[in-house]
């Protein structure tokens, strides 16, 4: 649960003709989920939608959360409403992870940044969160 993602894209207007996007279908799952004491819905039209922008999908697919998420957003960002999608998923998901290499040799320090959505971590002695 990431607090105020859904927000963000129940917040975001309908574009006229993008019935078919998969920001409309998660703002269609996420509103059915507000609006509703059940905590599922039917997720058959957002699959159908996802097959559509992902032809390899298949709602069989066993795939971890953060494989899925990392597809999801890659799709997200390339859809027809990349500019919109990438400032909901930047505000939201956005890190930046900078590497730092230094010499042992001389004071030369070299850096690297790089943004990320996900950030994979190893916690020890933790076989579940």
């Amino acid at each position: 649960h990431v607090p105020g993602f859904a927000a963000r894209v129940l917040a975001v207007g309908q574009r006229k003709g993008r019935n078919s996007s998969l920001l409309f279908q998660l703002r269609r799952v996420f509103a059915f989920l507000r609006g509703s004491l059940r905590k599922s819905c039917d997720m058959r039209e957002f699959f159908e939608t996802y097959q559509t922008v992902h032809e390899a999908a298949r709602p069989t697919e066993q795939m971890d959360a953060e494989e899925f998420l990392n597809k999801f957003l890659d799709l997200m960002e390339d859809s027809e409403e990349s500019g919109l999608v990438k400032r909901l998923l930047e505000e939201t998901f956005e890190g930046e992870l900078e590497q730092s290499i230094v010499s042992k040799d001389c004071d030369h320090t070299t850096r690297r940044s790089q943004t990320f959505y996900t950030l994979s971590m190893d916690v020890k002695n933790k076989r579940d969160l």
